[in-house]
């Protein structure tokens, strides 16, 4: 598997296990349509992203690639491979 899917999914996988670990984790921020730890895991992914392809990937870009895992019983292979096609730059319309 390729690493930057791997490391993708390692942020994801970090991400989920450490939920509900800070105090406003499920606070739902109304800006982003959703909870502040998953706004806080896109972050980071957007900043992995940039660090292995130096591409600058807007939160929101992270945030519509998380909405269409979202739901799928294999939500953190389908998001790591999204993530790593936004930083291709052949990232799935909806």
């Amino acid at each position: 598997m390729n690493t930057f899917i791997t490391g993708y999914g390692e942020l994801i996988a970090s991400a989920l296990r450490n939920r509900g670990s800070r105090k406003d984790d499920f606070e739902y921020d109304a800006d982003h349509h959703e909870y502040r730890y998953v706004i806080r895991m896109c972050q980071q992914l957007a900043g992995s992203i940039r660090a292995n392809t130096g591409k600058c990937i807007d939160l929101s870009e992270v945030l519509r690639v998380e909405r269409m895992a979202s739901g799928h019983a294999d939500y953190q292979s389908k998001f790591a491979v999204y993530c790593w096609e936004l930083g291709a730059g052949t990232s799935r319309q909806n």
